[in-house]
């Protein structure tokens, strides 16, 4: 399988190298495979697999008319997350999968250079922090991700969701076509709850199976929520499957994460291992990983998934490759958020749609305009950001809730979730069985009602695994599938832990604070923060970029001090900083 690439055209020639060199690196950290071809107008470096480096080798040796391959996934079917790359003489073609979850950064000027490791671009157009494009960093600031085709970086874009884009060679344009490989139908409109529930269950049987079918040792990290509960229940009663699944369940020992997780695995009689972390990913190596391969194309989070890792490889003890798989994709077309997202018609506000995620009032709209590089510019960057959000949401043709689903994957989902397989591929095997158009196209085949909240998934768990529904689950805010008693525990033991009486809850009802990364800023302490660790060249540029001085500052401070609010706020500018060191030095300055 592929994991990274670069490509770019022959005229460039004065910065490209330090964007070749951030991917070598790359490459060598991980032991991966390095394939350079150099096709008509174009030069492309691959990163992966012996086997797949070395086909794409062969392509270009036998003089074809084109060259084509494929980055993050190993077939060439569209059954999992994807981006499709096709050279020819003069020209690129990009394919995305529907939900664009293998991004591709380019850039034009003064001539094309893409890649899907974002730090790639500033690299090879040589920019810094005066660079930034401050309306999309307002956007990434305010709702924790970008919301269309923009990056932090003037003249750098990212391709659409579900398209194809071409590139030809001397155009400053980049044409591109929406495929529309998701559908709304009227197919299932009159099903009942049993028809829904079945085919859902055959389809889930069907894909995981199909997913899983040629893997050695199959890992499962397990939560309580829906999502795993999917794959677990497939593979449990898939006595070849089974009999290679490991599941892996992080977090405190009394959260609802790890009891529900312990309580699904004994009633799978499946293999499970509470994975009690050290809660040191912030140190400045997991750090650098994230950050070089990212950029500012995310904020700085996730790290813990490579310490998770760790210790899955150290308990299995295998040289057995790995293959990981979770629910990435799962819950968001089966309607997770329509709920929350709570568009009720055609003209309600995204941008106020948006306010109801957590990660949308980490820097509110009063909050940002407080800093001198928006103040008084803040009711325009809002209508911005609602005319990028109405483009992805005008881009469906379905119903209200419908529309509301996709809405969620274009924008938000497809980088805030695919985070997981993308720092898990350079470590092991990553397969993502509901990252397929025909899990998307079931939901968006039923009427409303059984897409609400994930409702086809709970009929289909209720109906065909009754075991694995009555073990509670956080998936929903309501009463969920485990009955109203298990409902009233949790909310009576959220009401005992904010008393001071947590201790009177039985223990299969008690909810520990799941928060690694706090733990994690007082393990690593300054390093946690890093670049801002200090008076850093990067630190004051930032800051004279948003014209606040001291202003990184006295949220670092207030962040080792123990505000985790000061450390949210922190990560979007801590990912741009890394991305500005990156671009400026050609080196993160992380690793030691």
């Amino acid at each position: 399988m592929l994991i990274a690439f670069l490509a770019y055209s022959h005229l460039r020639t004065a910065t490209i190298g330090a964007a070749r060199r951030h991917l070598l690196d790359l490459a060598s950290e991980h032991s991966h495979r390095v394939a350079e071809v150099t096709f008509g107008d174009w030069c492309v470096l691959v990163v992966g697999g012996h086997q797949a480096t070395a086909q794409l080798r062969l392509q270009a040796m036998g003089r074809p008319n084109e060259i084509a391959f494929r980055v993050g996934q190993a077939s060439d079917h569209d059954d999992d997350r994807f981006l499709a790359v096709t050279l020819q003489p003069t020209s690129i073609q990009v394919q995305t999968d529907y939900a664009g979850s293998v991004p591709a950064f380019y850039s034009l000027e003064p001539s094309f250079v893409m890649s899907n490791i974002e730090p790639c671009i500033p690299l090879a157009d040589g920019l810094g922090a005066s660079d930034l494009d401050l309306e999309n960093v307002y956007g990434f600031l305010r709702f924790g991700h970008y919301i269309w085709d923009e990056t932090a970086w003037k003249g750098a874009f990212q391709c659409l969701p579900d398209c194809i884009f071409k590139f030809r060679q001397g155009s400053n344009d980049a044409e591109h076509r929406y495929l529309a490989s998701i559908q709304a139908t009227q197919e299932r409109s009159t099903a009942t709850d049993k028809e829904v529930a079945d085919a859902f269950y055959e389809l889930n049987r069907h894909l995981v199976g199909q997913s899983l079918s040629n893997a050695n040792s199959i890992i499962l990290p397990l939560s309580s929520g829906y999502d795993s509960r999917l794959i677990l229940a497939a593979v449990a009663e898939n006595p070849h499957l089974r009999e290679r699944l490991s599941c892996f369940t992080y977090g405190d020992r009394y959260s609802i994460e790890v009891l529900a997780a312990e309580e699904l695995a004994k009633a799978t009689q499946t293999r499970w291992t509470w994975a009690d972390l050290p809660a040191r990913f912030l140190e400045l190596s997991y750090l650098d990983r994230i950050g070089r391969v990212f950029g500012s194309s995310l904020h700085m989070h996730g790290m813990y998934q490579i310490e998770f890792y760790e210790f899955i490889r150290k308990a299995q003890q295998s040289k057995t490759p790995l293959t990981l798989t979770s629910g990435f994709m799962s819950g968001v077309p089966a309607g997770q958020h329509i709920s929350l997202l709570a568009i009720s018609a055609e003209g309600d506000s995204l941008v106020r749609a948006m306010n109801n995620f957590s990660q949308s009032n980490i820097w509110s709209k009063k909050e940002l305009d407080t800093l001198d590089c928006f103040r008084g510019n803040t009711d325009h960057l809002e209508n911005l950001a609602e005319e990028r959000f109405r483009r992805a949401f005008q881009r469906f043709d379905g119903s209200v809730a419908q529309r509301s689903v996709m809405f969620d994957v274009w924008t938000r989902q497809r980088a805030f979730i695919s985070y997981h397989p993308r720092t898990f591929e350079w470590l092991t095997h990553v397969r993502s069985p509901h990252m397929n158009p025909d899990y998307a196209n079931f939901f968006m085949s039923l009427r409303d009602e059984h897409l609400h909240d994930r409702r086809a998934v709970e009929l289909m768990l209720m109906r065909r695994y009754p075991q694995l529904a009555s073990i509670r689950s956080n998936s929903n805010r309501r009463v969920g599938l485990a009955g109203p008693i298990s409902y009233a525990g949790t909310v009576l033991a959220k009401m005992a832990d904010r008393l001071g009486m947590r201790g009177v809850m039985p223990t299969r009802f008690r909810d520990d604070a799941f928060d690694l990364d706090s733990q994690a800023v007082r393990n690593c302490h300054s390093e946690a923060l890093y670049p801002f660790n200090g008076e850093s060249v990067v630190q004051s540029a930032v800051e004279q970029v948003v014209g606040n001085d001291g202003f990184l500052g006295q949220l670092v401070g207030a962040a080792l001090g123990g505000s985790s609010q000061a450390y949210q706020r922190l990560v979007g500018w801590q990912a741009l900083a890394f991305d500005i060191q990156i671009a400026q030095t050609g080196r993160s300055d992380a690793k030691r």
